[in-house]
C-alpha cells in the first residue's frame, strides 16, 4: 500500500520543479536567434594555397648561406565548414547563451619540418575581419592567416595590395611577395621566428630565426 504522506511528499516536489522551470523560463524568455546562412571560399582564393594541392610537390628543401638545409613537407589542404556564432547575449547562470549563427568554409594547410621544429599553419578563410555576415556576399573576400610555431603571423587579405614587387633573399629573386617580420625587439641568439617570406606561386619561400639564421627555399 503506498502511504498518503509518501504520495503528497511526490506530489509537492513535482509542483517545486514546475515552479522552477517556470521561473526560469520567464527569466529567460524566448531566445530569437537566427541563422544567417552558409559562406564559401572565392574560386581565385583557392590558388593562394595551390602549391600544397598534388600532383605539386610536397616536399620543400630550405637551405641557409653554409649551406645547411632543412627538409619542411607540406600536408595536403583539409577543407572544413566552420560553425560560427556572433551577436551572443550576455550567458546567465540558469539560461543558455542566445546567438546569431552561420556556417564559413574554410582551408587548412600545414607545412612543417621532420622534426617538428619549424610549423607553419595557413587558414584560408572568409574575411569576417573587415566584414559581417550581414554585408552584402559579393563584398565579403577572403583572408589568408598564417602563422610559424604560433609566435608569429600576419594576414594576407586576398587581391589586396600588401605584396612587395620584388625581393632578394639568400640571393634569390622573388616576385610578389607577402613578408611579415617582427617587430618585437628578439633575443638575438634565440631561434624565436623573425621573418617569413611567402608567394602565391610557392607558398613560403623562406623564414629567418632571431639569431640571424635565414632558410630560402631552394626547391
Amino acid at each position: 500500500m503506498v502511504n498518503r504522506a509518501d504520495k503528497k511528499t511526490e506530489s509537492g516536489l513535482f509542483m517545486l520543479i514546475m515552479v522552477c522551470l517556470l521561473g526560469i523560463s520567464a527569466c529567460c524568455g524566448d531566445c530569437n536567434e537566427n541563422y544567417l546562412g552558409e559562406f564559401v571560399l572565392n574560386n581565385d582564393s583557392e590558388d593562394y594555397i595551390a602549391f600544397a594541392v598534388p600532383p605539386s610537390p610536397t616536399r620543400r628543401i630550405f637551405a641557409d648561406s653554409l649551406q645547411n638545409s632543412v627538409v619542411l613537407n607540406y600536408e595536403r589542404p583539409e577543407f572544413v565548414v566552420e560553425l560560427e556564432q556572433i551577436n551572443c547575449t550576455e550567458e546567465r547562470s540558469q539560461c543558455g547563451g542566445c546567438c546569431d549563427e552561420y556556417n564559413a568554409q574554410a582551408a587548412l594547410v600545414k607545412l612543417e619540418s621532420e622534426g617538428g621544429e619549424i610549423q607553419f599553419n595557413m587558414v584560408l578563410r572568409k574575411d569576417f575581419l573587415n566584414h559581417t555576415p550581414t554585408d552584402p556576399v559579393a563584398d565579403i573576400g577572403d583572408i589568408l592567416s598564417i602563422s610559424l610555431n604560433n609566435q608569429l603571423a600576419g594576414e594576407l587579405f586576398i587581391n589586396e595590395t600588401q605584396l612587395v614587387n620584388r625581393l632578394e633573399l639568400g640571393g634569390r629573386q622573388f616576385t610578389r611577395v607577402f613578408a611579415v617580420e617582427s617587430t618585437r625587439e628578439l633575443p638575438p641568439d634565440s631561434r624565436e621566428p623573425a621573418a617569413f617570406y611567402y608567394t602565391q606561386e610557392q607558398g613560403i619561400v623562406a623564414y629567418r630565426l632571431a639569431n640571424g639564421e635565414e632558410y630560402v627555399l631552394q626547391q
